[in-house]
């Protein structure tokens, strides 16, 4: 079993987000919790769960006076769509590194996992950490790295996250062409040039080849005038709202 560690403040959200957010929901309603989840930093935790085939163990204070269900619960009201096992003990003036350690003690099947956290009190531990700060949460680059301690070679790559952002790209190309639309060379160059960097994410097997890839998406979707060129706005890249 593979487990990913998550703290929610600095991780699942940024300093930005929690400054323009504006609480909706009664406190300390589910929820209420869930208005605190970028929802943009949670696409991203679901991406590295399914590129790593990957559970979540709960090591944020969120945990405090909530259930594994309650937990659960909030994160799926924000966009999350993956399985939190369980939740680190609550040891009072022990680092956070220490009460990840007690709960793998008691979990041998435990395999690999890293530890997404903004604070870097992991005494022993320090090493699977994956540090993001509050200024930006969860990026790209960091899932990157979490990656790197889950996976190896082949395992490592998000297929069904550019299948689906390919298969939104080749609707469109096919809708236009149906249309009797004048397809441009330049048109159709960026179309193939998007379809080689998704090729080249799946072999680099990285998130950095993918950003390639969604960037050249846009440009294309910009270029033909299909729509906004952020991809972020989009249903058609996020696989998991489409299951």
């Amino acid at each position: 079993m593979k487990v990913i560690f998550l703290d929610i403040d600095g991780v699942l959200n940024d300093e930005e987000f929690n400054e323009t957010t504006e609480y909706v929901a009664p406190y300390p309603s589910l929820e209420w919790w869930a208005e605190g989840l970028d929802p943009k930093k949670v696409h991203l935790l679901n991406g590295l769960i399914r590129s790593t085939d990957s559970v979540v163990v709960v090591s944020s204070t969120w945990r405090l006076g909530k259930t594994v269900e309650e937990m659960q619960a909030i994160l799926e009201i924000g966009g999350f769509d993956g399985d939190i096992v369980g939740m680190t003990p609550i040891m009072s003036d022990a680092p956070r590194g220490i009460e990840i350690s007690t709960w793998l003690d008691h979990h041998p099947e435990v395999s690999k996992f890293v530890i997404l956290d903004d604070d870097p009190d992991m005494a022993h531990l320090r090493h699977k950490l994956v540090q993001t700060s509050i200024d930006e949460g969860l990026t790209v680059e960091k899932v990157s790295e979490a990656q790197s301690h889950l996976c190896n070679g082949w395992e490592n790559v998000c297929e069904a996250i550019v299948a689906e952002a390919a298969k939104g790209l080749d609707t469109h190309f096919t809708e236009l062409q149906m249309e009797g639309c004048n397809i441009t060379s330049d048109e159709y160059d960026l179309w193939e040039e998007a379809h080689v960097a998704s090729y080249r994410a799946v072999n680099m097997a990285s998130f950095g080849a993918m950003e390639i890839f969604m960037q050249a998406v846009s440009e294309w979707a910009e270029m033909c005038d299909l729509f906004d060129p952020d991809w972020e706005d989009h249903d058609w890249w996020y696989a998991d709202e489409e299951e």
